[in-house]
């Protein structure tokens, strides 16, 4: 009888192992569907920076920064002193601004505040 226990609990335990390998499995291929889904990304500007100077997305992703600085700035597209297309008015501490990019491209970006601030948004096609 002691056997018989000890066979089930050893099986028991191979089997809750297998399900819970599963699940993490599952959750890990389900977690790498949505970011290869992304319609959105974030940028944070923090301490007269921007946290992510360079990054790649597909075409139609929004694009949101947020000041989490305590100093306004602006997002311009272009390179200092030219501004191009699009542009943010002063993003004050807390608050944000966002563009979808629509079509591909390389998109330098910069702040007029602080000309230094820079970064490239490449998009591309999905």
């Amino acid at each position: 009888m002691m056997v018989l226990r000890l066979c089930i609990y050893k099986l028991r335990a191979q089997f809750y192992g297998l399900t819970h390998g599963a699940f993490f499995l599952i959750f890990f291929i389900f977690s790498s569907l949505l970011i290869g889904c992304q319609t959105s990304s974030l940028i944070e500007i923090r301490i007269i920076d921007f946290e992510y100077e360079n990054i790649e997305i597909t075409s139609g992703t929004t694009v949101r920064w947020i000041n989490g600085d305590d100093k306004s700035h602006t997002v311009t597209e272009g390179n200092p002193p030219i501004s191009g297309e699009w542009g943010s008015p002063f993003i004050a501490t807390g608050d944000q601004f966002e563009y979808q990019f629509k079509k591909p491209g390389s998109f330098d970006y910069w702040c007029r505040v602080h000309p230094f601030m820079t970064g490239t948004i490449r998009v591309i096609d999905n």
